[in-house]
């Protein structure tokens, strides 16, 4: 138990872990203004995954412009007469 809130990033409450000295088994309880923590991610890692999802969308686009150009090919081939 603490002797007064935490103030931590912006939060103020207090938390305390309950175990089972048994089973190791346990719980966490968190009270005060916001219920909880937040994670900010390190902008660099913002930065990375914006890349990433631009990137996978450019591919997607581009995997579907082929796929698009070989089914257009392939049924254009089994149009065509047999001679």
């Amino acid at each position: 138990m603490h002797e007064r809130a935490i103030n931590a990033h912006g939060w103020t409450g207090y938390g305390y872990v309950i175990t089972d000295p048994e089973t190791g088994a346990g719980g966490y309880i968190i009270e005060g203004r916001g219920n909880g923590g937040t994670i900010e991610p390190p902008a660099w890692l913002n930065n990375v995954v914006s890349a990433l999802v631009n990137f996978m969308g450019g591919v997607a686009n581009q995997l579907m412009a082929l796929l698009g150009t070989f089914l257009g090919l392939l049924f254009n081939a089994l149009d065509a007469p047999l001679y």
